[in-house]
């Protein structure tokens, strides 16, 4: 394989993994904001709790996903290498 793919293929798994973080940021303060905080006023409050955590039990399960790409693709590159 080319080096250059090879670089090009970690380089977008690295920036893939940098917005993973943002999105599991996105919806556990979606989630928090709605649950806890009464932003949204116009909606009945069980009804923010409920979305409130969906949201954040979503974001929960996508840092638990992202984790185990992670430590999956250290450990091929750590087979890769020897």
């Amino acid at each position: 394989m080319n080096k250059t793919m090879i670089w090009d293929k970690k380089l977008f798994s690295k920036i893939m993994t940098v917005f993973g973080f943002i999105m599991v940021a996105v919806f556990l303060g979606i989630g928090i904001t709605l649950a806890f905080f009464p932003v949204y006023s116009y909606m009945p409050k069980e009804i923010r709790v409920i979305f409130g955590f969906f949201f954040m039990a979503y974001g929960f399960f996508r840092l638990a996903r992202l984790i185990q790409q992670i430590r999956e693709q250290k450990r091929e590159e750590y087979y890769n290498e020897k």
